[in-house]
């Protein structure tokens, strides 16, 4: 669980301005707490790598993913044993999940390949799972500010994410879920501070713009 609340010092610097933001737009103090949680869940889903939410980096990302099928499995048929492509796979990944570069892909078959159907049925797997984490932030992210906006690229990732409010006025408390069970091995604390801080900047920035409004 990730928890984002306003600290003492922000709490000061944000409460004037918060304050005049939400009369201005309409709304209550808890909508805007509500908002700065969805800008900071959705800077949280950015720091997931690959670093960012635009498509074109994420199809990247899908094709690094199926390569690293292949690498293993190529490896596999190196090496020789009997396991399947899925176990193959896996047991090449390493602690960050990733397949190395390094693996020896060259050479004598040391086994019967492995099919080809069996391969790209799991490079295609693996590689429709990319954005996962992120998804599942972004989906607390929305669910905490219904505002959020990402790429269409997410739309079907959507998943795994909750957001659980508390408290009225300036206690209003938002806690930013990701149900997924690996969710801290992507997401570090160095992570979650500076998506806070770069959440409190677009929120600030934002602010201003509209208070700025004649």
């Amino acid at each position: 669980m990730i928890k984002v609340e306003l600290d003492r010092a922000s709490r000061e610097r944000f409460k004037l301005d918060l304050a005049r933001y939400a009369q201005k737009k309409g709304a209550i103090i808890e909508d805007s707490i509500d908002e700065l949680a969805g800008h900071i869940g959705k800077a949280l889903a950015s720091k997931v790598q690959p670093f960012g939410l635009k498509r074109a980096k994420m199809k990247k990302f899908e094709k690094s993913i199926e390569k690293q099928v292949h690498r293993a499995i190529n490896n596999a048929n190196v090496q020789g044993g009997s396991q399947s492509a899925a176990i193959a796979h896996s047991r090449r990944r390493n602690s960050k999940g990733a397949v190395p570069r390094g693996l020896n892909v060259s050479g004598q078959y040391k086994r019967k390949p492995l099919s080809t159907e069996d391969r790209f049925r799991l490079a295609d797997l693996k590689a429709s799972k990319a954005g996962k984490a992120k998804g599942s932030l972004l989906d607390a992210a929305r669910k905490a500010w219904g505002g959020v906006k990402f790429p269409k690229y997410f739309n079907e990732k959507l998943n795994n994410g909750q957001a659980v409010k508390t408290g009225s006025g300036f206690n209003r408390e938002v806690t930013i879920i990701s149900t997924l069970g690996y969710i801290r091995k992507v997401v570090t604390d160095s992570h979650i501070r500076a998506a806070i801080k770069q959440g409190y900047r677009g929120m600030s920035r934002k602010i201003q713009r509209e208070l700025d409004k004649k």
